[in-house]
């Protein structure tokens, strides 16, 4: 009996059950000592292992719940996957995301209790991003914070398929201490692999819960490619989509883009979030004269709400709060109506934008304001 360990296959002992168990997001201290077996090798010291390991009744409760770095859209102790089309922005919102992370700021609606120490690993185009960080900045008015650290193509840089230099970044991630780490992109960290063989991306798979493990507890993300049939999600083998606690699925055109958890292994999904691609002046650089051409991703309500969610907020107002409820009322019904979670910002836009269509009515200003149902929402739907 073996058991794997990066490309190896290695006799079962206590350190590398130990890496096993980190595996599948177990606590180390569960793992317990390693039996010494006498004589050849043979399968009967797993039985003593296993039946040890055997958590009954309410002792299950004794594992770690799920918990999160941004609720719904980004999990602690997890490797998740941002995906999209060329050019659809999945790069873009990944950096932002990256940028908020560490700067302590706003994601998805969410106010981040405290910044994070981040690493994006930019293994392409590591000059469009400089140019967004200085966007960044600029719209927000906000220094680049110290906690975020950007690697940039290098010779012999970080490799998914070497484990030599996937131990090089896991030293690294523990070293500078970094929380959350991105990976820019899936392909070009994997550059040779069949992306559709299980065979060759088992092993990567592998190193990624490796890199998992190097932030103590935070959170792994890659970015990566659509398939040709868009529906059927990110490209390559279904054990990839398997693998990953969350995928985030982005889509954009004509400076807009939308965000979508289609993956999730937690609770509900969270509905869609939509940004848009502003367009903004960056200074000429020392000796230059010409300004240069840059743009900032900023969250946006686009031309307002679907229909589709228009009209169920109007009917979960009238049929279960009386055809009048508060911002709050209306984010929890969602969700234990309808499974489908929201931010209170979110739902704040939204009850706003229905406002301004005469749909609702807004009664009352501050923490005390109502929604009032204006008409019968289901003509919305036509």
């Amino acid at each position: 009996m073996t058991a794997s360990h990066g490309d190896k296959r290695v006799k079962p002992t206590a350190e590398n059950l130990a890496d096993l168990a980190n595996v599948h997001h177990l606590p180390a201290g569960d793992v317990g000592e390693m039996p010494e077996a006498d004589g050849p090798e043979t399968g009967d010291l797993w039985p003593d292992r296993w039946s040890g390991a055997i958590l009954s009744g309410s002792s299950v409760l004794d594992l770690p719940p799920v918990r999160w770095i941004v609720p719904q859209w980004l999990p602690e102790n997890a490797v998740t996957a941002i995906y999209g089309l060329p050019g659809s922005g999945k790069s873009f919102y990944a950096l932002t995301m990256a940028l908020e992370l560490a700067s302590g700021g706003t994601w998805a609606g969410h106010t981040l209790t405290e910044p994070l120490r981040v690493l994006y690993v930019a293994a392409e185009r590591p000059y469009d991003l400089r140019d967004r960080v200085e966007a960044w900045k600029l719209h927000t008015g906000r220094e680049i914070p110290e906690t975020f650290g950007m690697l940039p193509p290098v010779p012999d840089g970080p490799n998914l398929l070497d484990d030599a230099r996937v131990s090089g970044l896991c030293q690294v991630i523990r070293e500078h201490g970094y929380r959350v780490v991105i990976l820019d992109t899936f392909a070009r960290l994997t550059v040779g692999i069949e992306e559709n063989s299980s065979r060759d991306t088992g092993p990567v798979l592998e190193r990624l819960e490796r890199i998992r493990e190097a932030t103590d507890g935070g959170a792994v993300t890659f970015v990566h490619h659509s398939g040709k049939d868009t529906s059927k999600g990110m490209r390559g083998s279904s054990a990839i989509l398997g693998a990953v606690s969350l995928t985030v699925a982005v889509d954009g055109s004509e400076g807009q883009l939308r965000a979508r958890v289609d993956k999730s292994n937690s609770g509900a999904d969270p509905l869609p979030e939509h940004y848009k691609i502003s367009p903004l002046v960056l200074p000429a650089e020392d000796g230059e004269t010409d300004a240069r051409d840059g743009a900032v991703l900023i969250p946006w309500t686009g031309g307002g709400p679907s229909e589709e969610l228009s009209a169920l907020i109007l009917e979960l107002i009238r049929d279960a709060f009386g055809g009048e409820a508060s911002r709050s009322q209306v984010a929890e019904g969602l969700e234990t109506e309808h499974g489908r979670k929201m931010s209170g910002a979110g739902v704040g836009k939204v009850l706003t934008a229905l406002g301004k269509t005469g749909r609702l009515e807004k009664i009352g200003s501050g923490p005390g304001t109502r929604w009032k149902v204006t008409e019968d929402p289901t003509t919305l739907l036509g």
